[in-house]
């Protein structure tokens, strides 16, 4: 398997190798071993954690196109075929006409982005700055160094719009996102003063 990504425009610079924005749309190919050539009745499944959410490809939908009569190309759109509460790992398998089902291959790490527009400071360099954006709710938490020395944590149900955040080192930020934690993000925003 080989796979691509059309990403959309966000100041959020993904770290993670495998993690796939959900509003992003993702290429990627299969190769037939058995049988030697991919029957056009084959679909591929793609599915989220624990099965909570899937989807069927296939040539008929045309969301597979041979590339020869062994390879054949995949286009996901999470977004579209999952829905805006989809997350977590992705993993794929082949899925013959009869219903026989291939073994899980893991594919990406599906996460969801806040849409973050800028950053506001005071003169004061002792106090906090503002982070203004939508859906801050999707990250974990934020600090000024890649370390997360100090960093501040997004409570559970928080709705605002703006979140208190440490001061940027120039105009990065760096983000753990709710959907996947452990990987740190790095968001490149205009620093303006309030």
């Amino acid at each position: 398997m080989r796979a691509g990504q059309v990403l959309p425009a966000s100041p959020i610079r993904l770290s993670g190798a495998d993690q796939l924005p959900q509003s992003a749309r993702l290429v990627f190919f299969v190769k037939s071993e058995r049988p030697e050539a991919f029957p056009r009745d084959e679909k591929i499944e793609v599915a989220g954690p624990e099965g909570s959410f899937r989807i069927m490809l296939s040539v008929a939908g045309g969301e597979l196109v041979l590339q020869d009569s062994r390879t054949v190309m995949a286009t996901l759109d999470p977004l579209k075929s999952f829905g805006p509460s989809a997350f977590g790992a992705l993993r794929f398998r082949p899925v013959s006409a009869e219903g026989a089902r291939g073994e899980w291959q893991p594919l990406a790490t599906l996460v969801r982005l806040p849409a973050l527009t800028e950053v506001r400071c005071p003169d004061d360099p002792r106090r906090t700055c503002t982070l203004n954006g939508t859906d801050p709710f999707l990250i974990d938490s934020v600090s000024a160094d890649a370390q997360f020395t100090q960093p501040v944590m997004v409570p559970e149900g928080f709705a605002d719009s703006k979140l208190s955040v440490p001061r940027p080192n120039g105009t990065l930020l760096y983000l753990k996102l709710r959907d996947d934690p452990a990987v740190v993000n790095v968001a490149a925003l205009p620093v303006l003063p309030e």
